[in-house]
């Protein structure tokens, strides 16, 4: 899934908060979006044309962003006949004027990893699923720990834990930039992954019925200016981490 932090990367310049630029990481982004390996689906932003399903709100944004210095850019470095899927498929409810299909969306994505044993490797702040009903159905659930911020640079040590892990399991990374060249990796080595991004927090945000980004005390929202976190004391989760790579 890409999103304007990477196309931002892949331009030589910062915008997402977690993920400095790094002419490396921007180099293998952009052999990602342009991957020919037929088992790799490459998402991006529903951005392009038509807005009216999102709220004005996210419509201004997108609008806000999409200047055509943007847009010629992206053009640049998507091949124009290449099948690009729908980043937002894990943005099923804040964007979105109709509300009414969200929990639709919710069971259709629990789907994915219904009785899966899945590892997630997601920054140590993240805590996907934890608190709520999100991976109730995964068969089992660990979790690889990494840094919330530029974990790029901890890029071999991630993967070196990741690849510790046998490929019966199905990797979920919420990880950022990283996560998404680390993603095709993995692929290539006969893992199943899938890069669900900030869907843990636009789930807490459905479940508490919030129409606006609000922060989410134990948790970081990426979407927000930086905030304390909240420690947890959750020894469900504590048992789930099988490894901790720390900044």
């Amino acid at each position: 899934r890409f999103g304007d932090g990477e196309f931002e990367i892949m331009a030589g310049k910062n915008r997402a908060p977690f993920q400095d630029c790094d002419e490396n990481l921007s180099e293998k982004l952009k052999a990602a979006v342009t991957t020919d390996n037929e088992n790799i689906l490459i998402a991006i932003a529903d951005n392009y044309g038509d807005l009216n399903i999102y709220t004005e709100q996210y419509a201004f944004g997108i609008r806000e962003y999409m200047t055509e210095e943007v847009r010629a850019f992206h053009s640049s470095v998507l091949l124009p006949n290449k099948v690009y899927y729908n980043a937002y498929m894990f943005k099923c409810y804040l964007p979105y004027k109709d509300k009414n299909g969200t929990q639709n969306r919710i069971n259709l994505i629990k789907r994915i990893w219904n009785q899966r044993d899945v590892v997630l490797v997601e920054g140590n702040q993240t805590r996907t699923g934890q608190g709520n009903d999100l991976l109730d159905n995964a068969k089992s659930v660990r979790r690889i720990l990494c840094p919330t911020k530029n974990a790029f640079t901890y890029y071999n040590e991630i993967l070196h834990e990741v690849k510790k892990v046998s490929t019966e399991n199905m990797i979920l990374f919420a990880l950022g930039p990283a996560g998404k060249v680390m993603a095709c990796d993995l692929i290539s080595l006969g893992y199943q992954v899938i890069d669900i991004g900030q869907l843990d927090i636009d789930y807490e945000w459905y479940r508490a019925g919030k129409e606006m980004r609000v922060p989410v005390p134990t948790k970081y929202v990426a979407e927000l200016p930086p905030a304390e976190i909240e420690e947890i004391s959750d020894p469900k989760y504590a048992n789930e981490i099988i490894a901790y790579i720390h900044g």
